[in-house]
Parts: structure tokens; sequence; C-alpha cells
């Protein structure tokens, strides 16, 4: 989860986050971490998947608008990111650019 503006309410987001695991996966050991880049912006990482199936259906389900309180509607958007490509983002500090790549390159594939 990217959210645009870095001044948002880090730990409340996280936190909705992880309810929103706790709820819907429990027998999953998700690992949830927010962290500001750069002062830029905030991102919510979720690990832990056993593979890119999993991770697809779990991108899938997730619904920011509907999980994470924004009362003053700042931008997020999600997406799902290897490791090698996470890193990529934190040294170049633009996640829009990685947004284009998910959209063309992962959005129609199945989940299984």
């Amino acid at each position: 989860l990217i959210i645009a503006d870095p001044a948002f309410n880090i730990n409340q987001a996280t936190f909705d986050v992880i309810s929103y695991n706790i709820d819907n996966f429990t027998n999953q050991n998700f690992r949830t971490e927010g962290t500001l880049i750069d002062n830029n912006f905030i991102m919510i990482n979720v690990s832990g998947f056993r593979n890119f199936s999993q991770a697809m259906k779990y991108y899938r389900s997730f619904r920011t608008d509907q999980l994470v309180r924004n009362p003053s509607g700042v931008r997020m958007f999600t997406y799902l990111i290897s490791s090698d490509n996470l890193k990529l983002i934190n040294k170049e500090n633009n996640p829009e650019r990685y947004l284009l790549f998910f959209r063309e390159n992962y959005i129609n594939l199945p989940s299984e």
C-alpha cells in the first residue's frame, strides 16, 4: 500500500491493514510494516506470502477505500512487488512508476 502523503497517520494505516489481516487471514503469518520513505510517501508492506498466487489473491481482496481510514481523501494505491523491485522503488523514490509497470504486466494475470 502506497500513501501519497507523508503526513498521513502511518500508525493508523498500519493498524488498519493488520486488523484486516487478523480478521481475514487468521491462519497466515503475514508481517505488516509501515515505513516513511524519504519523507515523500508512506509504504505499508505486507509480506509472508507462500507464492505469487497467494499474494495475488490477497491483492484482489484488499480494498483500500473500504479498509484504510482516509478522512482527508489522500491518494492511495496498491500493488504486488518482489523484494528486488522493492529495493529499486526505495532507491528511485518513485512508486507511481512501478504502479504503471504492475498494471501493464500483472493486473490481468489469473491468481491461480
